[in-house]
């Protein structure tokens, strides 16, 4: 703009307006009509145009939306009252840039004169100060947090907390090896605004530790500078995993070695108790010989003296299982070899049940049920003796205010789907022991350890720990295995499986699959055990049956409601959390005509009877089945409820 084109008041000479026109402050007069008057060169490039394109349009024309800002208000205001201002103004240019100006509004006759000098370059370095103060202190205090951590997931937390509270990030996601990952948040990072991720590598920079990934408000954030200190707290997290694994590792290896002494210890112990064993045996035998000795000789004065002559008896075979546990004792302490023979387990449930009876007292009653055609298992007969007397004893231990324990035995059919879900047994015909008791149940911790050494749930002095570690080696050493069925309030089955033999050892074979029963009805299965609802699912499904599964009678209700099931079948397990499946087949029987119920169970059908869990008559299936004992049991009840109806 040439002087002569001033407003009234303005005209100056040609050095003034020299002057004013070269300031590198800017210069510029606004009218009350908000019109640019006069605009120096340096006020025109602050907002990036010439004196020329802004003279004579309003503000609002040359700059849309500045009437909206926080500085349109402070000039009004000097425009209305006539008072100087000052105020830093940051100004967003048309295509989006920042810039920050010192702006001073000073009223002149024809409106208000706004001088300006430029503080961007100030600004940004004040804003980068304070970026890289913040690192700094971020830094640190990472460093402390990688130092002192205990576990990954808690230096993970600290972490992000430390950038999202000090650090002032919209969000923070860490994620480092094997766990998972860890997000804070202020709020919701904005959508203009910038992220940056970061590797965590090891101190060889090719293992991968994890990634920080950062979440700014800003769309300008992250430069160089703060990137440079952002990579050093990448590096303390670096280094707080690798003391973690280290400190790990040395953990490990620490429990390894007091595992290793213990272990040694223990074998020390069983080598001293053997040892021990060997010499009360040899005692024992001794003193053995005198009582069967004493028992023959008086037998021979006696004559005809009938009721002396069954008291006799009665030592003699009780001395006689003495000494055949005597041998177990040597045994045991590694001086004699086991005799292993075709041995009839019903004989020995039938021998051993007068002194199984004596043994478990007044309070608690022996049932037993032995099967037929059983065949032989191939074994050492003291070792089973031994075996059956310590599971009577456990059962006994573990209801000390009385109860009831049931023998049972019976011939049974393992196939390949119940190998494939037990460890160490094959398929194959076996022979079934079976010992259950009502007492007090044992939790899955508990059953995890029950066939370890020297492990006891009874007090101090009160056991030695081995009955159970010694039937669980003596069935391994016969080929055969030891399953436990067991809940809280409930009592426990203990099962022996072994290999059965009818003469000689017997090779199984997989009958074809068309022998399986087979059909096409609707079955609700209810099974709370997930491995063994999956496996029967499929067995069914397989064998042409419509199946639905439910884990729990809450979810069965909800299903055959839901879904209106024409139901044929109720294939449920007897013990379950919540309702019982006895319960949950009274509920469905009130909606269901007719309802056909198959109840399974880890306890035998004599003992569940007992405890008041099943009714006498009813469908009962026990577990562990095999494909074929389950579809042929389905069959049959299915096929029976077909002619009854």
């Amino acid at each position: 703009m040439v002087m002569d084109e001033l407003p009234a008041g303005m005209a100056t000479s040609d050095v003034s307006r020299t002057v004013l026109d070269n300031l590198l402050e800017g210069c510029q007069v606004i009218s009350p009509e908000f019109v640019y008057l006069y605009v120096n060169h340096a006020a025109a490039a602050h907002g990036r145009s010439t004196p020329e394109a802004l003279v004579g349009k309003t503000m609002m024309q040359a700059y849309p939306g500045i009437d909206q800002t926080e500085m349109f208000g402070v000039l009004r205001r000097c425009m209305r009252e006539r008072v100087p201002a000052s105020m830093e103004n940051e100004f967003v240019h048309l295509d989006g840039s920042v810039g920050w100006f010192e702006l001073r509004f000073e009223p002149v006759p024809d409106g208000v004169a706004i001088l300006s000098v430029d503080i961007t370059d100030r600004k940004h370095g004040e804003t980068q100060l304070r970026r890289t103060m913040r690192a700094l202190q971020i830094t640190s205090r990472c460093s402390q947090l990688a130092a002192h951590a205990t576990t990954k997931p808690e230096l993970a937390r600290d972490v992000c907390q430390l950038l999202v509270g000090d650090g002032g990030f919209a969000a923070v996601e860490l994620r480092v090896e094997g766990e998972q990952p860890i997000v804070e948040r202020a709020g919701e990072p904005p959508s203009d605004g910038a992220t940056l991720a970061l590797p965590i590598r090891g101190a060889t920079n090719d293992e991968a530790l994890g990634e920080l990934v950062l979440h700014a408000g800003q769309s300008n954030a992250f430069d160089d500078d703060e990137r440079r200190v952002l990579e050093e707290v990448v590096s303390d997290i670096a280094f707080g995993v690798q003391i973690l694994r280290e400190r790990r590792t040395r953990l490990l290896a620490e429990e390894a070695q007091r595992l290793a002494e213990r272990r040694a210890a223990a074998a020390e112990r069983l080598e001293a108790i053997g040892r021990l064993a060997g010499g009360v045996a040899h005692d024992f035998n001794n003193l053995l010989t005198v009582v069967l000795s004493s028992a023959s000789l008086a037998r021979l004065q006696l004559g005809d003296n009938s009721t002396l002559e069954e008291d006799l008896d009665a030592i003699e075979k009780a001395g006689q299982r003495a000494a055949a546990l005597t041998q177990q004792l040597v045994a045991f302490s590694r001086t004699q070899r086991f005799e292993l023979r075709d041995i009839d387990f019903n004989s020995i449930v039938v021998a051993l049940q007068p002194l199984l009876e004596r043994t478990l007292g007044d309070d608690v009653r022996l049932s037993v049920d032995i099967g037929d055609d059983l065949g032989f298992v191939r074994a050492d007969r003291t070792q089973l003796e031994q075996v059956l007397l310590n599971l009577v004893v456990n059962a006994r231990d573990a209801m000390p205010h009385g109860g009831a324990v049931t023998i049972e035995t019976q011939s049974v059919t393992l196939d390949a789907s119940y190998a494939e879900q037990h460890e160490s047994i094959d398929p194959g015909r076996y022979v079934l022991l079976s010992v259950s008791d009502n007492g007090e149940g044992m939790t899955a911790e508990t059953r995890q350890h029950i066939f370890e050494p020297f492990f006891s749930t009874k007090g101090p002095g009160q056991t030695s720990g081995l009955g159970l570690a010694t039937v669980y080696g003596i069935v391994k050493q016969s080929g055969g295995t030891i399953w436990c069925y067991s809940e809280p309030g409930f009592g426990t089955t203990m099962k022996i499986y072994l290999p059965r033999v009818d003469g000689q050892q017997e090779v199984f074979e997989q009958r074809p699959a068309s022998a399986v029963a087979a059909g096409g009805e609707t079955i609700l299965l209810v099974e709370d055990d997930e491995h063994v609802r999956r496996v029967a699912e499929r067995i069914l499904r397989d064998t042409g049956y419509s199946v639905h599964s439910a884990a729990n009678a809450d979810a069965a209700l909800a299903l055959a409601e839901s879904q209106l099931l024409a139901i044929d079948l109720l294939l449920t397990d007897v013990i379950m959390p919540g309702a019982s499946g006895p319960e949950l087949a009274r509920k469905l029987a009130a909606k269901v005509a007719n309802l056909t119920v198959l109840f399974t169970s880890g306890y035998s059908h004599l003992v569940a009877q007992r405890r008041g869990m099943l009714e006498p008559g009813v469908n009962y299936l026990g577990k562990p089945y095999s494909v074929r004992d389950l579809t042929a049991k389905v069959r049959a009840v299915l096929d029976a409820r077909t002619l009854a109806l």
